[in-house]
Order: C-alpha cells, then sequence, then structure tokens
C-alpha cells in the first residue's frame, strides 16, 4: 500500500470491492469488461506478491 499524504491507503480487499461492484464513484462499467474480467482473475495472485514482498 502506498500512503498519499493527501488520503489514507486502500487495503486490497476494500479496492477489488470498488473496482468490482462499486463505491457510488467508481462502478464496475466504468472498466473495460475484458479487463474486468481478467483482474477478478488474478486479483488474488496480488495478495500473494504483496505478502510476499512484506519486510
Amino acid at each position: 500500500m502506498m500512503k498519499r499524504p493527501y488520503k489514507s491507503p486502500l487495503e486490497h480487499g476494500r479496492t477489488y470491492e470498488i473496482i468490482t461492484v462499486g463505491d457510488g464513484r467508481t462502478l464496475p462499467q466504468h472498466f473495460d469488461p475484458e479487463v474486468l474480467e481478467a483482474f477478478k482473475k488474478v486479483a488474488l495472485d496480488f495478495v500473494d506478491i504483496f505478502h510476499s514482498c512484506q519486510d
């Protein structure tokens, strides 16, 4: 996660939820359907990579 001075970082699960379900500002329809499906297929791989890169 990257900390930004203007907002708090989001956990992967929350980010996944925003992209796949929406949050009122971002909706799944905003993404190319093929890209969205590809993201869903590899989302857990990103979690594994994140955890393997922790200090």
